[in-house]
């Protein structure tokens, strides 16, 4: 076997698929490892630790319900749009199983990030709104989410990364000249204005001529507030 120094050094862009010699620890085994079986494992294990990102298993069968895992109440979602994700199960530990809620309970009313590990463009940007210990799965609580963004469907038994997303509270909650603009494109009797401000917002609404109109104006959080009208209307709301 010629030595590793007289091996030729690969130039060319690392592919998923190269493979590397390494010795397995079941029976000192030399065998391939793929740069993609590594990264598989780094997701799965959670043997690396990134500062405020934790991996769960999105669980689509019925079953016992798993450490690590994020799940519907009733299972499945399988091909749903992440835009409808609106409450999920999720574990106290995550896939790794290291215990994480405490952790968990700092993420209400701040934006969280939902990704596919391997697909980036699948993901789900979100209010956390509130936070409960399941009743009847005390290992398990029920997460409440108000989506912002969202893009591609949900892939069951596949793993997501789930992190603080600050995109949103740039500046200083409270502070500042802060405003926000909602457009509502649909007539509806009530709009629901995320604006992300941090603060109990002062709400202007306009119909679609621009006449200022007046509703009434419900603070849900200091990042959402709801405004009803007596009929469907279309319009803006402005937020300072």
């Amino acid at each position: 076997m010629p030595r590793i120094q007289t091996y030729i050094t690969k130039t060319a862009k690392l592919t998923a698929q190269d493979k590397w010699i390494g010795t397995d620890s079941a029976g000192n085994v030399t065998k391939n490892f793929t740069p993609q079986s590594i990264a598989e494992f780094i997701n799965e294990s959670d043997i690396t630790t990134i500062a405020g990102q934790n991996t769960f298993v999105w669980q689509q069968s019925a079953g016992p319900r798993a450490l690590g895992s994020i799940s519907y109440e009733g299972w499945g979602g399988d091909g749903d749009n992440l835009a409808d994700l609106s409450s999920i199960l999720i574990s106290t530990s995550n896939y790794g199983e290291n215990i994480v809620i405490d952790y968990l309970l700092t993420l209400v009313d701040k934006y969280i990030i939902f990704v596919e590990t391997g697909a980036s463009n699948n993901f789900v940007v979100a209010e956390v709104v509130a936070l409960t210990q399941n009743v009847t799965n005390p290992l398990f609580y029920d997460m409440t989410l108000n989506v912002i963004e969202a893009n591609g469907t949900i892939n069951g038994d596949t793993l997501y990364a789930m992190a603080i997303y600050p995109g949103f509270q740039l500046t200083t909650p409270g502070t500042g000249d802060l405003d926000n603009t909602h457009s509502q494109s649909v007539a509806a009797t009530t709009w629901t204005h995320t604006h992300g401000l941090g603060k109990f917002a002062t709400i202007q609404t306009f119909d679609a001529a621009g006449v200022q109109i007046y509703g009434r104006v419900t603070q849900v959080s200091v990042n959402q507030a709801t405004i009803t009208f007596g009929e469907a209307l279309t319009g803006k709301s402005y937020a300072n």
